[in-house]
């Protein structure tokens, strides 16, 4: 599923890439400070696309190898910490108004994929704290 689901992430983060430049680039001359926090958020998607593409790559081992086996299994486990990163990315573009149009629906899909097959991991975290 995974090599599937993440590849339509990576094309939408793409996307989402070209509009925040050219909204960035838009407001040089007239919001610098705006368009800085813009190209943070290209900078946060670049970080995002990264982690992606590795976890396709390791989602995508032959799994004739039984070290392949335990890449893959990690690339799930990783993949949950990736669905968390993706919803809070689309967080922040529904924050301000300059970004609410940005159509975040491919993200949030694949973050619900993501959930599918990670919601039975336990999240160490949760332990920890419980």
């Amino acid at each position: 599923m995974l090599k599937n689901e993440l590849p339509k992430a990576q094309h939408a983060l793409r996307t989402i890439e070209e509009t925040l430049t050219i909204k960035a680039r838009s407001l040089l001359s007239t919001d610098l400070r705006r368009a800085t926090e813009l190209a943070g958020l290209v900078s946060t998607m670049k970080v995002l696309s990264g982690s992606l593409h590795n976890t396709v790559f390791f989602a995508s081992k032959d799994r004739n190898d039984d070290n392949a086996w335990i890449t893959v299994a990690m690339a799930v486990i990783g993949s949950g910490a990736l669905k968390e990163g993706l919803m809070a990315f689309t967080a922040i573009l529904r924050e301000k108004e300059d970004t609410q149009d940005i159509d975040c629906t491919v993200l949030r899909d694949v973050s619900a994929s993501i959930h599918e097959i990670t919601k039975d991991i336990a999240d160490p975290l949760q332990e920890i704290t419980a």
